[in-house]
Order: C-alpha cells, then structure tokens, then sequence
C-alpha cells in the first residue's frame, strides 16, 4: 500500500512537471511569435516589441527558479528562450527603428548562453553562425558551421603545396 502511493505520488510530481514544461513551452512560444510579427510590420510599435521581450525574459527567469522541472527539462527549455532571446537580437541588428550598437554583441551572449544548457542545440549554433557573419568574424562563422555539420577543423594547404599538386 505505501510503496502504491509512493509511485502515485511520483507519477502526479512526473506529470506536474510535464504540464509545467509544455505550459512554460506555449508561453515562450507564443510571445516569440508576439516579438516576431512586431518586427515583420513596416512600422514597428517599439513599446510593444520590448515588452514581448520583457516578458519572454520573465518566463526565462521563472524557468530557471522553477524547481519542478527536471533538470533536462528545465535545460531544454532554458536554451530554447536563450535561443529565442538571441534570434531577436539578432533580427534587431537590421532593423533602423530599435537598432542599437551593441544588439549583434547581445545577441551572441544569449546564443552562447543558450549552448550552456545544451551544447549541441542547432538552432542557437547556426543563429550564432548568422551572427557572427554579420560581424564579419569568418573564422568564428566557419568554425560553428563545421561545428554543426560536424566536420573537423582542416588547416589551409601551403601556397607552394597547392601550385605544385595542381601542375
């Protein structure tokens, strides 16, 4: 009987915490998509742009002192919105109404940020790899682009090898 309701009561925890995740999910989703449709108009509502983005970071901080979440979960979703945060930083950078000097920098911080959680999470390596073109940084670039297809880094061939190999 106690063993019963002690896997019942881990089953109930399991599916909060599922619940929690997806709820947390569907935010983030949605005031990304919010913060996205603001910057696809032709003229951008800058107050309401930043506060989509106020409260993307909200739901970010309530993820991180969530403490009913699994930590892989909890993870995920912490580089999901990282991920998200960056994407709109980046995005900014192009845009004359909210652009500011330092927004391509902010966004490299979130993406790199969003590869703490999960190393190896797609979109915040090639978000970074967009960035980091737009910086103009090519070794940066190529190096997270071979990241991603997981090619290994190769050193250029003398400029003597190549002449000689081609005649």
């Amino acid at each position: 009987m106690l063993l019963k309701s002690k896997e019942q009561n881990e089953a109930r925890s399991r599916n909060y915490g599922e619940r929690l995740g997806l709820y947390f999910q569907a935010n983030v989703l949605e005031r990304w998509i919010e913060a996205r449709k603001i910057l696809k108009t032709t003229e951008i509502n800058t107050k309401s742009y930043f506060s989509a983005k106020e409260k993307l970071t909200e739901i970010r901080n309530k993820i991180d002192e969530s403490e009913e979440l699994k930590w892989e979960m909890r993870n995920d979703l912490l580089a999901d919105t990282w991920t998200k945060s960056g994407f709109l930083n980046y995005l900014e950078a192009f845009h004359e109404e909210i652009q500011n000097g330092d927004t391509l920098q902010e966004a490299e911080n979130c993406l790199n940020r969003a590869l703490q959680y999960k190393p190896s999470w797609l979109p915040a390596q090639i978000y970074l790899a967009m960035a980091y073109l737009a910086e103009k940084q090519w070794d940066k670039a190529a190096e997270e682009l071979n990241s991603v297809l997981g090619t290994p880094k190769q050193a250029a061939a003398p400029v003597s090898q190549t002449i000689t190999s081609s005649s």
